[in-house]
């Protein structure tokens, strides 16, 4: 048996690779080759003119819902060592519900070939009818995709803790994978509408948007977001108790959250490394008893001249010039 079988992060690197070289087939190259947004005469025409190209796509659509049952595998024996349920989450929203989503989404797609092509049984519909199906299969199958954002988003949180708690990854790999997973749920169509209605609630409204739905969902996702978290607490330590949940922990996550910025999911990871450094270096300058005083410094600090959190700090800073022309 080769080194290569025997080392299941090798797999999961050939797995990965295979993924990244036939995932933008469908997902990137044939929407913009084929589709044409909001013309279904013209978008059925491309299909019926690159038919096997559409083909290749869906073929390929298949082979990445299998590669992603194989990669999964292969990270669950790398980190069954470090948790075994945590692994088991990675299995389950990283590949068994994304590969099903992306088996569906294929079936939208042949039969959005199948009204461009015609047949005896679709002879009851004309031509403008059957390009008609077929755009609202191919839209089907982009909200598909939107979903299966969420998804794409979601297995990266227990992967990433899986990479942190790991001793043989580096820890800033876990953070920047948490990131990533955060990154996704923002950018989806339901996160970019959250941050519409965030920043000019009317004009959401008046694009069609209910605001009131996606503020209560929003809030949903939080309370399901924290669950999750709190879950998670109990697994990483084993025990909890009517400390954990205490107002001081609570206090922590409001310091955290200001002190990056809330307009931006970065500035969450950016106030909790603050937050760290300074519970663990700030102790060599003051006592311990003084770490409150100091951490409360630095909060009323931020609140008073950079409202934005650290982040809108720096923006401001990049706008200045640091020098001007004569």
């Amino acid at each position: 048996m080769s080194s290569t079988t025997r080392n299941p992060g090798r797999v999961a690197g050939v797995w990965y690779l295979l993924l990244v070289l036939l995932g933008p087939v469908r997902l990137i190259y044939i929407p913009t080759k084929l589709f044409v947004r909001g013309n279904a005469t013209a978008t059925a025409s491309n299909l019926a003119a690159h038919e096997w190209l559409f083909r290749f796509g869906i073929v390929s659509d298949l082979f990445c819902g299998v590669i992603l049952i194989f990669l999964v595998l292969a990270f669950y024996r790398l980190f069954q060592g470090v948790d075994r349920n945590l692994a088991v989450q990675v299995v389950i929203l990283g590949g068994v519900m994304p590969a099903l989503l992306d088996f569906v989404g294929v079936v939208y797609d042949a039969a959005a070939l199948m009204a461009v092509r015609g047949g005896d049984f679709l002879a009851p519909f004309d031509k403008p009818q059957r390009d008609a199906l077929a755009l609202m299969f191919l839209k089907l199958r982009d909200h598909q995709n939107t979903a299966a954002e969420m998804l794409w988003g979601a297995w990266l949180l227990p992967l990433a803790l899986l990479v942190y708690r790991s001793r043989f990854l580096p820890r800033f790999l876990g953070v920047w994978l948490a990131f990533g997973g955060v990154a996704y749920f923002v950018r989806t169509p339901f996160g970019i509408a959250l941050q519409g209605i965030r920043d000019n609630p009317r004009r959401m409204r008046a694009l069609g948007f209910d605001v009131t739905l996606h503020r209560v969902a929003a809030h949903a996702l939080a309370g399901f977001v924290a669950a999750v978290g709190g879950v998670l607490w109990v697994w990483y330590n084993g025990r909890i108790s009517p400390g954990t949940i205490g107002t001081g922990a609570m206090i922590n996550v409001l310091i955290v959250a200001v002190l990056g910025g809330l307009r931006q999911p970065l500035g969450a990871f950016l106030g909790a490394l603050v937050f760290v450094l300074l519970q663990n270096f700030a102790i060599d300058l003051v006592d311990r008893e003084r770490f409150n005083l100091v951490i409360g410094g630095v909060f009323l600090a931020v609140v008073l001249f950079s409202p934005d959190g650290l982040l809108g700090l720096w923006q401001r800073l990049r706008a200045v010039p640091l020098w001007r022309r004569p």
